[in-house]
């Protein structure tokens, strides 16, 4: 994997402004992109493995499970997305 040095200035930037309480505007201004994201969420999951490894010789790879975690969380918010504009979410309906 490789390091992004400008998109890791721009997510420590955003996370700097204080991301519990950053609004839409700057969240725009700070031009972080969900591919911004996932290149660190990748890095770091190899890093995870690769210390695993080295640590405790154990072959267990989080990056594995990436792509699962992905399709499986896109596909919830897309039912969400989808019931809420249909009139149909309900909250209190979701599983945990």
């Amino acid at each position: 994997a490789e390091v992004d040095f400008k998109a890791f200035g721009r997510i420590q930037s955003f996370r700097n402004r204080g991301i519990a309480h950053i609004s839409w505007p700057d969240a725009v201004k700070a031009r972080v992109t969900y591919n911004d994201i996932e290149r660190l969420v990748r890095g770091c999951a190899e890093m995870s493995g690769q210390l695993t490894l080295m640590l405790f010789g154990r072959n267990d790879w989080p990056a594995e499970h990436l792509d699962t975690v992905h399709a499986e969380s896109y596909h919830f918010w897309l039912a969400v997305i989808t019931a809420d504009w249909n009139g149909t979410f309900d909250p209190l309906a979701i599983d945990e």
